[in-house]
């Protein structure tokens, strides 16, 4: 069993008929599963994420080559079309796209972990940051609005997406880069028909600071950043830290919790997911309890971490994965349905080792009730190593970055389930 690693090197357009199978056991509590697309590899790649818009259409970024960006539109036959938004070529426009999101007038933005005008250490690019634009006749433009690596001290190889806020300025991290070449945390902002970068944090593995962050940041409606970093802190297995906005223009750290590395979790790739009360939910991808995974390092806990007074945070472990009785390393944030339960993903573990869908369940004297979906690596898929998104009618979605098991392909799905 090993770790992802830190960056993942790995079209026809055609109406796919919708496969439906009871995709989620019904006596785990999910029913009426859909695979919406099978990914052929070549050349289609092998899917790592996804997004959806107001009208069902399904957006994301799949590993081929350089990578590509792609769309899933319903079709009359009850289908799915997929296009190709995006290839990379693999030189100035970037390599290995991460995650996409969309902004209010249907543009795409999202990072790459690759490429780019700048050439970092081994001579890949150091990344971008692009936008994709829809256009009246059909193709989308590409542009990369931020090359990485532009000035010492930039940061490079971001491999997370970026996210918005509401005056349309992004935000995100760099694995690597930065004054200690430790990563970054940057924004970047609309100026003069451009995009101008700010680096709001550079990481450092001294003073109980994090390093390497593998995760995107979430906003809170304050102006705050959260996010979390795969190494370092005050006892070398991560933190969980506050960015926040001064008068001055600098933006000042708070260490919200240093991962220990033991029960209560060691190592993420997750972003947050905020609720409303300003509590944070995210997962590691080892800790929580052994041996069943990474030489006895555990194999993944979610969290939650609550403000209490005086600016402190306390840390609650809702869930220790445990391997083939439910799941094992989970990369992504788990979210919330309109009843308050968590969704989420483990990329191994299950019944079958292709990891599983889980819900939590909030029950009496602060425990969670745990259910799962164990993906068999067939028709349905296995590996899916970024979380799930919800639409209005409450029907659940993902992707598998391998399975599918259709005419001898094995390179992911799209599925689709009702809780």
């Amino acid at each position: 069993m090993t770790y992802r690693r830190l960056t993942n090197p790995l079209k026809s357009t055609l109406a796919i008929a919708t496969i439906w199978i009871v995709l989620l056991n019904s006596a785990y509590g999910f029913t009426h599963g859909a695979i919406l697309h099978t990914f052929n590899g070549n050349p289609d790649g092998s899917p790592e994420s996804l997004i959806l818009d107001a009208a069902g259409n399904i957006y994301g970024t799949a590993i081929h080559g350089n990578g590509s960006v792609f769309k899933l539109s319903p079709n009359a036959n009850g289908g799915y079309d997929y296009s190709a938004l995006y290839e990379f070529q693999g030189g100035a426009d970037g390599a290995i796209p991460v995650a996409v999101l969309m902004d209010s007038n249907g543009n795409l933005f999202g990072t790459t972990s690759e490429g780019g005008a700048n050439s970092c250490i081994g001579g890949f690019g150091c990344g971008t940051v692009f936008e994709l634009m829809p256009t009246p006749s059909g193709p989308w433009i590409h542009t990369v609005i931020y090359n990485f690596g532009s000035f010492s001290g930039d940061g490079a190889t971001p491999v997370a997406g970026v996210t918005l806020d509401g005056a349309g300025n992004l935000y995100g991290t760099t694995s690597g880069g930065g004054t200690n070449d430790e990563g970054t945390a940057f924004e970047l902002s609309p100026s003069a028909g451009g995009w101008m970068e700010t680096i709001l944090h550079s990481f450092s593995n001294s003073g109980g600071d994090g390093c390497l962050p593998q995760s995107p940041v979430t906003l809170d409606n304050q102006g705050n950043l959260y996010g979390m970093t795969y190494a370092c802190g005050s006892f070398g297995a991560g933190i969980v830290y506050q960015l926040t906005p001064t008068s001055g223009g600098v933006w000042s750290e708070n260490i919200l919790h240093s991962f220990q590395g033991g029960s209560d979790g060691q190592g993420t790739y997750s972003g947050l997911t905020l609720d409303s009360a300003g509590n944070l939910y995210g997962t590691t991808v080892a800790g929580g309890v052994g041996p069943e995974c990474h030489l006895s390092l555990g194999c993944g806990v979610v969290f939650e971490l609550s403000p209490v007074a005086g600016g402190a945070w306390t840390e609650s472990i809702l869930h220790r994965f445990r391997a083939t009785t439910d799941g094992a390393v989970p990369y992504a944030a788990p979210v919330f349905d309109a009843s308050g339960r968590l969704y989420g993903t483990t990329s191994e573990g299950g019944t079958n080792g292709n990891g599983v869908v889980f819900r939590l369940t909030p029950i009496s004297g602060g425990r969670w009730l745990e259910k799962t979906y164990s993906f068999t690596g067939l028709a349905d898929g296995g590996q899916p190593e970024s979380g799930v998104v919800f639409d209005a009618s409450g029907f659940l979605y993902g992707v598998t970055f391998t399975g599918g098991g259709q005419n001898g392909k094995d390179f992911g799905t799209v599925y689709r389930a009702k809780p």
